[in-house]
Formats: structure tokens, C-alpha cells, sequence
């Protein structure tokens, strides 16, 4: 028990020390920002890269964080600039310096494009991007994330992690996303500030030594709208052009000192007074021009446009010394404006990260709590059970409690997966044709069976539903639809009704929208609460998560799987008189379907005598399929694998089983191999016979992947008699 107690205060220690690493990361991200806005050169920008890539590597929790850019101006090979490696990680950086982008023909139009490139199995890519895996193999990669640096909408690097912690690949996306923009932006504006500083070397340098004319003050105040050439010795200055006397010799002359201080007070805003007032000391400029040939400084003006004031060096002495100077000035509205922006996305994004770590913290406190108490319920009644062996009373209403606490961790893990599945974007909707009817009966029915033993009456009205053949996604609907009536069960008072409808509304051409309304009469909802009442983890009283055994997921999860099927979802709701949500999604109407098709009346069927071969490489599983088939009545063979279970297939007599249940995670051979090897037998049973998942996997892509490889359905674990006749009911037919 104590070695119990200390590894739990160790994973607890870790975790913490990981979240401050996180924590610190994304502060330390944040003050490099900062830095990057007063980046003025590509010099600068490598000198930052190194530790922002520090920074970005520990937030990620990446082994590696690195930066490529084109070695030519052709752009066709790269080679990588900056490294960060995590300790103990060996550097890449020396055997990345030819890269060509003809190697990397499937990640290269989707980096060109703006696409970040997300690999959560390495081993994954030497199947669907064989010449990038055969490019970066040998880097000890497991997963990585490549984020594309555009500059002026042209690929110009990019920045890549590897090994990144994949629980957190959502969030650092978005973060790590808007850096690589930020990074990009400030690239195009020093490209363009390069261009610039070219252009005006050559004016300047025309201004410098040819006699000042018309043609020459026109080009240059194309770039410049204030043009003053300065003499610091006699502390006089000429004003070359000025505002509306552009492009010619404006005649206007005077001392230095006065004309500074009077365009300090009438143009520059009073936020940047001191910062000009330092800038426009020419007691101190020789000094500060000594080893360059210009400074700058940028302010706002008072009416609210952004300038660049600079000095370039016109003259100097035979010691250095400068002795004559050009002052000018520039409008930069346009890139102060790019850089603004860019600034503020990073910062949202920046602070959205700060606040999803906080948010992880509260997940994992709640999430602790919610786990261990019905662990500590079933654990309890396991202890009191023991105690009264000879008491069955007793040991049924054990029985039944520790059902109800399982019951409940399960709603826990599957709402935090589908949770975790809609914020990674992961979640892949339906398209397929469903009787919109038949959903409804189904989760009529368990909302039925639930509200009976809560003594809660329930009427339903589906009346108005014309088109009941459409097409979408039937199981996130039945989803929404038991999230939503779960709660007007749990939340519901003791001899309290719920009202449960369906209207069918007008919708487009062959389109129709459907208004699913639960009425309930339970404790309702606060109109404060009403606004976060679709928040994750939101419920309004804390004593609701041990009272009522919730997780505050429900509704979030609704809210998000209604959206995006282009549904809405609201709610109205009055404390201690009851709720109401109402849902409108569109469905596409199957017209091809015919109304009157012939309904055939499918009883339900004996499974007494069928002989089932059932594939479970787990032994407790195995004893528990086991024992619910045989209570049904079946005759079970098993086989501890898939190749196992081919084998006895192979060998049995044709036509010898009537069902194979095969679970899909299993060690030598797993069961969609072992499903598609039976199916290509050369006989006929082997393309007839039924076969079904056991799974705990359950989403839409793991349920494809099983119709792919020719299972005719799944059984969602944790099994039980009632889901196992329910499927192998449903395909008599087959049996």
C-alpha cells in the first residue's frame, strides 16, 4: 500500500513538473515575442531564432525543434539554420544542409499551400510519404509536426518538431502555427526593408554627391515625405522637401534645435515625446552614428500614423567624426499595421495556450475526483459483499450498485474520447442513408427504460415527421439526443415527466430540418448558468458531480457534434421548474428511397444451439464473453488470437459455425487480418458467415475500418447479454 501511495505522489510530481515546464515554456515564448517585434535584420532574426525554438521545443514537450530556409534563390533546396535538442537528443543539424524539395513530393504542395504537416506514426509515412520518410529515417522519429514559414505567400522555410507530446498536438498546433506566421510576416517586412534600405543607399548616395535637383528630390521623396540635410558643426539645417512642397528645393533653412523641437510638439503623439526627444539630440548623434551609417526610430504621430524617423551619415571628418547628416522620414502605416496584427494573434493564441493549460490542470483535478469515486464505490461494495456472503438481499443491491458505478466510468471515458476526439478535429461525420424514425425509437427506448426507474413519467410526439429517410450521420445524432435526455433523466425530480418530439420543418429542395425538443420538469438552470451551461466540465453546483454522478461534458459534447452537422442548439430553462432544449439540424432527404418500400416483419430469434467461435486474446474478457454466450444458450469455441481462430476455421466442417466474434486488438495476429484472411477461404461459408467486433473502440473511423476488412458489425465493450442478442438478433437472417 505505501509503494502504492509513494509511485502516485511520484506520477503526481511528475506531472506537475511537466505542466511548470509547459508553463514556463509558454511564458518564455511569450517575452521572446517581445524581442522579436524590435527585430530589425536577418542578422537579429538568427541571433533570436535559437532560444525561441528553445522555448517552442519545451512548451510541445518535443525532443527536437528546428528551423530550414532556402539555400538559394531558386528555392529549390533547403537547408536547416537553428537546432534545439532536448537533453540526451543528438543534433541533426550537420547531415541537414541539402535538402531538396523535389525529395519531398507529397509534403511539398501542402507546406507550399499553408498546411502544417501532422505525423502522429513515423512508421506510418514509409507507407503514405515514402521518399520523406526515406529522407529524415535514421532520426529516431516517432512523430512529428512541420509547420510552413510564408513569406509574401511564398514558402520560405519552415519550423519542425519532433516527437511532440501527442496529447497536447491540438493546442501546440495553433500556437505553433501562429509563430510560423509571425516568423513569416516578419520576414516579408524584412525583405522589405531590405528592398527599401537598397533603393535609398542609391538616392542617398545621389543626394550625398550630385548637386541637389528636381528629378533627384522626386525620386527620393517618393520613399520620404521629410527631408532635412543638416550641418552638426554649425547646428543648421536645409529642408530639402516637406509635406505638400514635395519633389523641389523648398528654400526653408534654420537651426537644427528649433525645427526639432517644433516638429516634436506638432507631430509626434505625446506617448512618444521622451522617445523622440532623445532620438532628435543632435548634441549626441556624432556619438551615436561613431561605428554606423544610420539609426531609426519609430512613433506615432498625433494623428495617429505610424513614421520611421532615420539620420544617415552624409559627411564625416578626417578623425570619423560625422559632421553632416540627412534626417528623413517615412510613412510605415502599412507594415506597423502587419506587424500590429501579427503581434496580437500571437499573443491571443499565446494566452489561449495559457489559459488551455490551466484549463488541463482543472481536467485532471476533476477528472482524479471523478474516477476515483466510483472506483472507491466499487471497491466498498466488493468489501461488503465479502461480509455478507450468505446474505442475497445484500448482495443484490451490491450487484446493482457496483453496475451503476461502472456504468458511470464508462460515461467518463467515452465523454472525455469524444471530447478529446472534437477538439483534435479528429471526429469524421456520417454520410449515409438512416431512418430518422428508427434513431428516435432507439434512444426513446433507453431514455424510457432509465426515466421508469426513476419513477419519471416520459410521452413522445413524432407526428409531424414526413420525410423519415435521410442521410447524415445516425450515430452522433442518437449521441446528441441521449446526451440531451440523459440529463432531463438525471436531473429530473422524483414523479417529474419528460416530453420528448420531433417536428419536421420546411427546409430546402430535397433537404429537410428537424426540430428535436426535451422538456423536462427537474431542478433547472440559473440564467447566469445559462451561458456556460455548454462550457466543458460546466455544472452549477459542484455537488452535482457526486450527487448526480455527471462530468459537465454532455452538453458540450452536444453543442459541438449539433455544430458541426450546421444544426443549433438552445435552451430555456427556470430553477425548480424545469428545462427545455430545442435542436434543429438539416438532413438531406434520400430520394432515391423508396416511401412504400415493404416492411418485413423480422422476429427475433433462438440462439439457443448456434455455435459461435469467439476470438479474445484477454483471459477475464475471454471468461466473460464465455459465459454470457453459454448462458444464452450457445455452443462457444475459442481462440486466444487471430491465427488462432483461421486455423480452427480452416478445419471445422463447412457451415459448422454460425457466428464469429472477433475482438480486434489482439497479439500475433490481429482480428481485421484474421477477418479478411477467413473471408479469402475458398469456401462458400466463409464469405457468408457473420462476423463481429468486440471492441472498445467504437468511433466512426474504427467501425469503418471493421467493414473494410468484412465484419458485419460490432459489439461496443464492455459486453453484455442484452447488446450481444441485440446484434446477433438483428442478422437472422445469417444466423
Amino acid at each position: 500500500m505505501r509503494l502504492s501511495i509513494r509511485r502516485k505522489r511520484q506520477q503526481q510530481t511528475e506531472e506537475y513538473r511537466q505542466m511548470q515546464i509547459v508553463q514556463d515554456a509558454v511564458d518564455d515564448v511569450l517575452d521572446n515575442i517581445s524581442i522579436l517585434d524590435n527585430i530589425s535584420s536577418k542578422e537579429e532574426l538568427n541571433e533570436a531564432m535559437p532560444k525561441l525554438l528553445a522555448f517552442l521545443g519545451k512548451y510541445s514537450l518535443s525532443d527536437r525543434s528546428y528551423m530550414f530556409t532556402w539555400t538559394e534563390e531558386d528555392r529549390s533546396v533547403m537547408k536547416m539554420t537553428h537546432e534545439w535538442c532536448a537533453e540526451g537528443v543528438e543534433p541533426t543539424i550537420d547531415k541537414m544542409q541539402n535538402v531538396r524539395i523535389e525529395d519531398m513530393p507529397n509534403w511539398a504542395p501542402r507546406l507550399r499551400a499553408g498546411e502544417a504537416i501532422v505525423s502522429a506514426d513515423w512508421e506510418e509515412e514509409r507507407r503514405q510519404t515514402p521518399e520523406e520518410f526515406e529522407l529524415f529515417d535514421g532520426q529516431d522519429i516517432h512523430s512529428l509536426i512541420v509547420i510552413p514559414i510564408l513569406s509574401n505567400k511564398k514558402l520560405n522555410g519552415y519550423i519542425g518538431f519532433d516527437n511532440p507530446e501527442q496529447s497536447k498536438t491540438a493546442l501546440s498546433l495553433r500556437l505553433l502555427k501562429a509563430v510560423g506566421g509571425h516568423i513569416g510576416g516578419l520576414q516579408e517586412n524584412l525583405l522589405m526593408m531590405e528592398e527599401q534600405e537598397r533603393q535609398k543607399i542609391k538616392l542617398e548616395n545621389a543626394l550625398a554627391e550630385a548637386t541637389l535637383n528636381s528629378e533627384i528630390v522626386g525620386s527620393i521623396s517618393k520613399i520620404y515625405w521629410l527631408i532635412y540635410r543638416m550641418d552638426l558643426v554649425r547646428g543648421t539645417y536645409d529642408e530639402v522637401s516637406s509635406g505638400q512642397e514635395m519633389h523641389r528645393l523648398t528654400g526653408k533653412r534654420g537651426t537644427i534645435a528649433d525645427v526639432f523641437k517644433n516638429v516634436r510638439e506638432t507631430i509626434v503623439d505625446e506617448e512618444h515625446q521622451e522617445l523622440m526627444r532623445e532620438f532628435l539630440d543632435t548634441s549626441t548623434l556624432a556619438l551615436r552614428l561613431k561605428d554606423t551609417e544610420s539609426i531609426a526610430a519609430e512613433y506615432r504621430a498625433a494623428n495617429g500614423s505610424w513614421h520611421l524617423g532615420r539620420f544617415i551619415v552624409k559627411k564625416r571628418d578626417k578623425n570619423g567624426v560625422v559632421t553632416n547628416v540627412l534626417y528623413v522620414v517615412c510613412k510605415i502605416d502599412k507594415q506597423k499595421q502587419l506587424e500590429i496584427e501579427y503581434r496580437q494573434k500571437l499573443l491571443e493564441t499565446a494566452d489561449e495556450a495559457r489559459r488551455a493549460n490551466i484549463a488541463k490542470t482543472d481536467f485532471l483535478r476533476r477528472m482524479s475526483h471523478d474516477i476515483r469515486t466510483p472506483i472507491n464505490g466499487i471497491q466498498g461494495m466488493i468489501e461488503i459483499a465479502e461480509h455478507y456472503a450468505d446474505d442475497k438481499d445484500k448482495q443484490k443491491e451490491c450487484r446493482e450498485k457496483v453496475r451503476e458505478a461502472t456504468g458511470f466510468l464508462m460515461e467518463i471515458v467515452n465523454s472525455v474520447l469524444d471530447m478529446n476526439k472534437l477538439e483534435s478535429g479528429a471526429i469524421e461525420l456520417e454520410h449515409e442513408p438512416f431512418d430518422i424514425l428508427k434513431v428516435l425509437e432507439e434512444t426513446n427506448s433507453i431514455t424510457k427504460m432509465s426515466a421508469q426507474m426513476k419513477g419519471l413519467t416520459v410521452n413522445f410526439n413524432h407526428s409531424t415527421v414526413v420525410h423519415r429517410h435521410v442521410i447524415g450521420s445516425p450515430v452522433h445524432l442518437k449521441q446528441i439526443l441521449q446526451n440531451i435526455a440523459g440529463n432531463a433523466v438525471k436531473y429530473n425530480r422524483e414523479g417529474g415527466e419528460i416530453r420528448l418530439s420531433c417536428e419536421e420543418l420546411k427546409g430546402e429542395e430535397r433537404q429537410a430540418v428537424y426540430c428535436f425538443r426535451c422538456t423536462d420538469t427537474g431542478r433547472g438552470m440559473s440564467e447566469e448558468f445559462i451561458k456556460h451551461a455548454f462550457e466543458p466540465f460546466a455544472q452549477e453546483e459542484q455537488s452535482a458531480r457526486t450527487a448526480y454522478m455527471g462530468t459537465g461534458l454532455g452538453l458540450a459534447i452536444a453543442k459541438q457534434l449539433t455544430e458541426m452537422m450546421n444544426g443549433k442548439i438552445e435552451v430555456k430553462s427556470v430553477v425548480n421548474v424545469g428545462t427545455t432544449f430545442t435542436i434543429t439540424i438539416p438532413f438531406d432527404l434520400h430520394v432515391s428511397y423508396e416511401e412504400e418500400e415493404r416492411k418485413e416483419e423480422v422476429t427475433g430469434t433462438e440462439l439457443a444451439g448456434k455455435k459461435v467461435l469467439l476470438v479474445e486474446d484477454n483471459d477475464l474478457n475471454m471468461e466473460i464473453a464465455e459465459f454470457l454466450l453459454e448462458k444464452a444458450g450457445m455452443e462457444v469455441t475459442k481462440a486466444q488470437n487471430g491465427e488462432i481462430a483461421v486455423e480452427i476455421f480452416k478445419i471445422s466442417e463447412e457451415g459448422y459455425f454460425d457466428v464469429i466474434l472477433m475482438d480486434v486488438m489482439m497479439p500475433v495476429m490481429d482480428g481485421l487480418t484474421a477477418t479478411k484472411k477467413i473471408r479469402e477461404l475458398e469456401r462458400k461459408d466463409a464469405k457468408v458467415i457473420p462476423v463481429f467486433a468486440m471492441t472498445a473502440n467504437t468511433f466512426v473511423s474504427d467501425r469503418k475500418n471493421c467493414r473494410d476488412a468484412g465484419m458485419n458489425g460490432y459489439i461496443p465493450k464492455p459486453v453484455s447479454i442484452q447488446t450481444i442478442t441485440d446484434t446477433l438478433n438483428c442478422d437472422v437472417n445469417k444466423l
